[in-house]
Formats: structure tokens, C-alpha cells, sequence
């Protein structure tokens, strides 16, 4: 079953959709100052990878049993893969949740090339390809923390992975190319930030941008 775009997209009206740098911190800013539901599409993620199929959704079925260990380009490839298959998942759980809530931030990754199609409000917080610590954030931190407490590994291998999981978070990925993409040929707002502008500004562009 197809379900037409024009439908999703009138469900969908009252998702808002932030994307790129500093989202979560962004979309708690605006949800406590406007009390408005926010859908972080990571703590959907265990959910839905328990809900794939192989026939369906295969990469997500996939064992990936160490994903530091992957080489960079299988990381890159995989986790793609994933986030497109899971997106019409999040999708359906958007229009769900619709008609609980006036009014939805949802925030995280999700195939953007898939959603534009049916997204009204959407922003793209931009800091223009300057370098940042993916692990320095404190919803990222614990993954480094996960690979030092391994007992299956000595310490040259935790440094590897270590090492690795750098590599692979510091490179120009999808998820960034499609962002902009969005800018430059869908027209979709971009919130320009450096590291002097807050959380609390950003939000405040944001908030004036939509009109909430």
C-alpha cells in the first residue's frame, strides 16, 4: 500500500523537524518554553530494530555485533541503510502521535531525502563544517565510556576502537550531505551557529522562524 504524499504531509503539519548541530539541546529548549512534545528519533531506535524484517527492513536485521570495529565506509553504508528503512517507521509513529499532541519537535536522524517530500516546518543548525567532539556531548559520552569498561578487549584493542570510532564520527557523512542538500536545493531554513552562540539563541531564531 502507497499511502500519497499530500496526505502524509497534511498529517505531518504540525511536526517540526530540526536538523543538524545541536538539535537535541535545541528542541528541549523549545519544547520547555512552548510545551510542546519532543520526538527524539534515538530513543525510538531499540524500538523499531525490534520490530524489523529481513524481507523489509535488512539492514537493520543486520548483526552488527561491534560497530567501532567497522572500516569507516561499512559504518557509513550501514548506518545509511538503517535510517532510511527506519524513517517510514518514524513516520508512522509522527502521525500516531498527532493525535495526541497539538503540536510534535521531532529531532534526531531520519532520511531527509525521504521526508522532504511531506515535511511543512523544518530547520537545518549549520556551524559550516568547523570540526567538533562528536563524544564530547554528553548523550555521545558514553559510548567511549562502553568501549573503555569492555572486558573482551585488551587496551591496545580499546584504543583501536577508540581511535576508530574518531574517524568514523569526524568524517563528512550522509546524514550531513543531505542536510545540505536540504538548504541548497529545497530551500529549508538554515540556523547559522559557532561556539559563542547558545542553545538559548538558537532557539530564540528558531522560535521566531516559526512563529511559535
Amino acid at each position: 500500500m502507497v499511502i500519497a504524499d499530500n496526505t502524509i504531509k497534511k498529517l505531518l503539519q504540525n511536526v517540526y523537524f530540526i536538523w543538524g548541530d545541536g538539535k537535541t539541546a535545541t528542541a528541549n529548549a523549545l519544547a520547555k518554553r512552548h510545551d510542546i512534545y519532543v520526538y527524539h528519533t534515538d530513543d525510538s531506535r531499540s524500538r523499531h530494530f525490534k520490530n524489523a524484517h529481513p524481507d523489509y527492513q535488512p539492514a537493520m536485521c543486520r548483526d552488527v555485533p561491534d560497530f567501532w570495529a567497522l572500516k569507516k565506509e561499512d559504518a557509513f553504508l550501514w548506518e545509511s541503510a538503517v535510517v532510511r528503512e527506519m524513517t517510514p517507521m518514524i513516520a508512522a509513529e509522527l502521525i500516531g502521535l498527532c493525535y495526541k499532541y497539538k503540536r510534535i519537535i521531532c529531532e534526531g536522524d531520519i532520511d531527509i531525502d525521504t521526508v522532504l517530500p511531506v515535511v511543512t516546518n523544518a530547520v537545518v543548525i549549520s556551524n559550516h563544517g568547523k570540526k567538533y567532539d562528536f563524544f564530547a556531548r554528553p548523550e555521545q559520552a558514553h559510548m567511549l565510556k562502553e568501549i573503555r569498561q569492555r572486558a573482551d578487549l585488551d587496551e591496545a584493542q580499546k584504543q583501536r576502537r577508540i581511535e576508530n570510532a574518531y574517524n568514523i564520527t569526524a568524517s563528512d557523512s550522509a546524514v550531513k550531505k543531505a542536510e545540505r542538500r536540504a538548504v541548497r536545493l529545497y530551500g529549508v531554513k538554515e540556523i547559522i551557529r559557532d561556539e559563542s552562540t547558545s542553545v538559548e539563541q538558537v532557539a530564540k531564531l528558531i522560535e521566531e522562524y516559526w512563529k511559535l
